[in-house]
Order: C-alpha cells, then structure tokens, then sequence
C-alpha cells in the first residue's frame, strides 16, 4: 500500500484532478453506499478503478453483465454505468451482495468484486490469516486494486498532511 500512495503523492495533480472531478458527486454517492450498508469509504473504490475519468465504463468500471444485473441500462443509445450516482447504487447492490456471500468479509468482497463471485470461495480459506501473507497470494489485478484502494482511502482520510488539501464532500452537485 505505501507504494501507491508514493506513487499517487508522487502524481499529485492528478489526484487532485480526480479528487476534483470526484466533488459534485461524493456526498451523494457516500450516502447511497451507507444505505445499502456499504462503508462510505468504498467510494475510494471508484477512485481505483476510474481515477474518474470521463472515458470508460464510469466511475465503478462494472461490466455489462453486472450493471444489467444491478437495474442499470446498457444499450446503444445510453449507459448509466457512467451516472455516478446510478452506478453507485448498483455498485452498493453488489458489494452488499458480495459482503453477503463472503460471509461479511469486507475484504473476501473486494475480492469477489475484482475477480468474480467465485473468486470469494477461492479464497475463503484465506479468512483471519496474516493480511500480509493474504495479499501475496492474491492475483496481481486483486492485489493491485487493493493496494490503489487502500493507498486512496489513506490519503483522503489525510489529504492536507500530504498537499492535496481539503476534500469538498459537499459541493453541490453539476448537472448537464
């Protein structure tokens, strides 16, 4: 984790860019995280997967498959994966379900998110073992989208000791 967050202070303005694009938006996305008991902290989770950038699959970068899934639509003409706070309440759905399956395992559901429900029985065994051991036997995408999750959250969580300044939680939000 101490190497992402070396290398996200070492691009600074790009977090910030991100933080910055993230604004209107994180209030509302925390709140629906919160209502489908979620921890609001997972919205550093869209930071790892999107950085928000307006190219891709939005924010939470779900697949077609999981956002049908999920109530989104997914079509030719519109794709709400890239609504953040669409996408958010489809995210929220399938990490409760994820937390569900993985037997309230916050960190077994961010393994079924990155690889896959079935991922989570890989895995299963892996429970309250050395986190540190837990990470190394993890595939390199898991464990590099856990470490830029985690390496997001702590800067957020500390973000004018490391020059990126205050987070606006509240700014209001930019419609088009």
């Amino acid at each position: 984790v101490r190497s992402y967050v070396d290398s996200y202070l070492a691009n600074a303005d790009s977090l910030k860019l991100c933080f910055a694009r993230s604004a209107p938006y994180l209030t509302q996305m925390m709140q629906m995280l919160r209502r489908y008991g979620v921890p609001a902290d997972m919205v550093y989770l869209a930071f790892a997967e999107s950085a928000f950038a307006k190219d891709g699959s939005g924010p939470w970068q779900l697949t077609k498959a999981t956002a049908r899934q999920f109530g989104l639509r997914v079509n030719d003409f519109l794709d709400e994966r890239r609504d953040p706070i669409l996408s958010t309440r489809a995210a929220a759905e399938y990490l409760a379900s994820l937390h569900d399956s993985a037997g309230e395992d916050w960190r077994l559901a961010l393994i079924g998110w990155n690889g896959g429900d079935l991922a989570i029985d890989r895995f299963w065994e892996l429970r309250g073992t050395n986190f540190n051991r837990f990470m190394d036997l993890l595939p390199d995408a898991t464990r590099s989208l856990l470490g830029r999750f985690m390496a997001v959250a702590f800067i957020a969580h500390n973000s004018p000791a490391y020059g990126i300044g205050d987070i606006n939680y509240d700014a209001p939000p930019k419609y088009k």
